[in-house]
């Protein structure tokens, strides 16, 4: 996985838990020292008898129990009028601080909006009961151990907005799985889901035609899913999502481009779309080649499209090409664009210096031949360039650089066609590099000291 992989599968990550920290923080104001409202009696029994089932490896529940009002306990959000139980936000981080058995007794906690087990370890079945906590709007047990068949009573969870259950950190990835998404169609307010890294291959049939009738969706991650689209149904779009905004379906088995089909047929998503990551599905275009160029030909449809993953997707097309898929659009807003691992071909072209948000450029084990043109030097927002595994030629001077101001790393090494980087000594770099690899490159006689 290349170094801007891993930094936006963390980005992903964090900008999950803030989502989570910001509507924690619409509860907050319940956590509150109003002596005349503590929280009820019920909830708090409720609570106490989770501990009792729960191991605590991090001392994260040590306070439950010291005082009688459970709104100041560790992780427990009240609604400020009625004392009830709205959060339990008890996430380990990556420390796995519960485990044991998810006690059936949260079904007492009737008016629990927002829960977060995630990154525990409870090793056990997901449990039914899950279904029957009514009022949840958020629920993340992401990470959390939990295994088996992802149970159909949580399609009865209504006023659910977004569900978290990735199990990329189980030792296992693949031990919690769906047998069928029927039970997805019904949480009609569903805007955010993450199920990657559970096994969904049961549901190659289903699972584009009910992902596409979900009205609301904003944020769709499914990576790793062994998810397949061999034969896309005919779909309906009255009732598909026009906010579909972050799309991630990387390392799937994904055999051809009819996934843009899709895409560019929802309402609204040219104007919607910014994230998209289909890498690591190395067969999607090289089964129909007709199929594939049409599909980057229409690209330029998705103007608001910020970030574009195609690492290892066998893409067989010209570099200038591709950039002059998005130069049709009014803006340009790409800010991270990743061909690695493909048969990408052509020197870098002078269209790529219209891009001037661009901050990570991966173009590394392509086909790429000819120059590098000095219109990188107008890419003043770049921090990552990786143009390794290639046959470029010509010459690195301080115009290609001068302007790259934010640059963190610069990967050269291997070219087969040996670059020239030719820059005086006294040339005072604007960047502060983490990472510089030039191995055979023709460099000197100086090196800017």
């Amino acid at each position: 996985m290349t170094a801007s992989s891993k930094l936006y599968n963390n980005l992903l990550l964090l900008l999950f838990t803030a989502w989570l920290t910001y509507c924690s923080c619409l509860v907050a104001s319940s956590k509150f020292n109003n002596s005349s409202i503590l929280c009820v009696e019920t909830d708090r029994d409720a609570l106490l008898h989770f501990k009792q089932g729960s191991i605590d490896n991090c001392a994260i529940l040590d306070d439950w129990g010291h005082t009688l009002d459970c709104c100041q306990w560790q992780g427990i959000y009240c609604n400020n009028q009625s004392g009830h139980v709205t959060g339990l936000l008890l996430p380990g981080s990556f420390d796995c601080c519960l485990e044991g058995t998810l006690s059936v007794s949260l079904l007492k906690l009737k008016h629990l909006k927002y829960l977060d087990l995630s990154y525990n370890n409870f090793t056990e079945a997901l449990p039914k009961f899950i279904g029957s906590l009514a009022s949840l709007e958020i629920l993340d047990l992401s990470n959390a151990g939990f295994t088996g068949v992802i149970p159909q009573e949580i399609g009865n969870l209504s006023r659910l907005t977004a569900l978290g259950l990735n199990n990329e950190n189980s030792f296992d990835h693949f031990n919690l799985r769906a047998e069928s998404l029927g039970w997805l169609s019904r949480l009609r307010l569903i805007r955010e889901i993450d199920l990657s890294y559970v096994d969904l291959s049961a549901t190659a049939n289903t699972w584009l035609s009910i992902v596409n009738n979900l009205p609301f969706l904003r944020e769709l991650h499914l990576d790793n899913c062994r998810l397949s689209l061999n034969s896309p149904p005919s779909l309906s779009y009255v009732n598909s999502s026009t906010t579909l905004g972050i799309l991630s379906l990387v390392y799937n088995n994904l055999n051809d481009t009819s996934i843009f089909e899709w895409l560019l047929n929802l309402n609204g998503l040219e104007t919607s779309l910014t994230y998209l990551d289909l890498s690591g599905n190395d067969q999607m275009f090289g089964n129909n080649l007709q199929l594939s160029k049409s599909s980057m030909k229409r690209l330029d449809n998705l103007c608001s499209l910020q970030t574009l993953g195609l690492t290892d997707t066998n893409l067989n097309y010209k570099f200038s090409e591709i950039i002059q898929s998005f130069s049709t659009c009014p803006q340009k807003e790409l800010v991270s664009l990743e061909l690695s691992e493909n048969n990408v071909w052509g020197s870098i072209s002078d269209n790529i210096g219209a891009f001037s948000l661009l901050s990570v450029l991966e173009l590394n084990y392509n086909q790429l031949n000819g120059t590098i043109s000095q219109s990188l030097g107008k890419l003043t927002m770049l921090e990552g360039l990786d143009l390794s595994g290639n046959s470029l030629n010509g010459t690195l001077t301080k115009a290609h650089l001068s302007n790259l101001s934010k640059l963190r790393y610069l990967i050269l090494y291997p070219n087969t066609k040996n670059i020239v980087v030719n820059i005086s000594a006294d040339w005072i770099p604007p960047f502060q590099l983490d990472q510089l690899i030039l191995n055979s490159c023709k460099i000197g006689p100086h090196f800017p000291r």
